[in-house]
């Protein structure tokens, strides 16, 4: 009698092999992204505990994100003065200045300026949330940065003069910077977007 392997069964068998193989790589691979990402988070952890700096910008933007903790914050009274008169005062130049878009959808900060104010020795850093920046066009946009420039200049003329000496605003939308500008008294010296932006404010805290 001759004796003949059965295809059908040994194809089976290297086909059930082949997925215990991928399957066993799969999840090797997976234990190895998981570990990328735990280091990863840990590592920017590592970078908050050890740049105070960072750590508190961090804090102020996360204040921006919802007016569940107010409107107006600062790390003095005096810097939540400061940041209350500029809310006010860019909410009045926003009606004054622009035209209303569609209305109001859902936000998780009802249409206010939220706005957070930094004062050091000689200078000042001003973070604002925009509502709906993202339906301004870009031509409403660059106005509106030469706006919220000078409405911290007359704010701060009128509360801490010395504070012009170096000052940057930063102007946000829902997740990031549009802009963030730096300059003094005499007017805006440069002009970021997010990522640069970001460690330019990083010096004012």
């Amino acid at each position: 009698m001759n004796y003949r392997r059965r295809e059908g069964k040994v194809a089976i068998i290297i086909l059930g092999v082949m997925i215990i193989g991928l399957v066993v790589y799969i999840g090797s691979f997976l234990l190895d992204v998981g570990g990328d990402f735990k280091q990863v988070s840990e590592q920017q952890d590592n970078v908050r505990e050890f740049d105070p700096s960072l750590k508190k910008l961090l804090e102020a933007e996360g204040l921006l994100m919802s007016d569940a903790k107010g409107t107006e914050h600062g790390n003095t009274t005096k810097a939540k003065r400061i940041a209350l008169q500029y809310s006010v005062a860019l909410g009045n130049l926003r009606k004054e200045f622009f035209t209303e878009g569609r209305e109001l959808h859902l936000s998780l900060t009802n249409g206010v300026f939220i706005t957070y104010c930094t004062l050091g020795e000689d200078k000042c850093a001003i973070l604002v949330h925009v509502p709906q920046l993202a339906d301004y066009t870009d031509e409403a946009k660059e106005l509106l940065h030469d706006i919220a420039w000078a409405a911290a200049v007359n704010t701060l003329e009128k509360n801490d003069p010395d504070a012009l000496n170096n000052l940057a605003v930063g102007i946000r939308g829902a997740l990031k910077y549009d802009v963030v500008l730096l300059g003094d008294k005499d007017g805006i010296v440069e002009r970021f977007g997010h990522i640069d932006g970001r460690k330019t404010l990083k010096d004012f805290f």
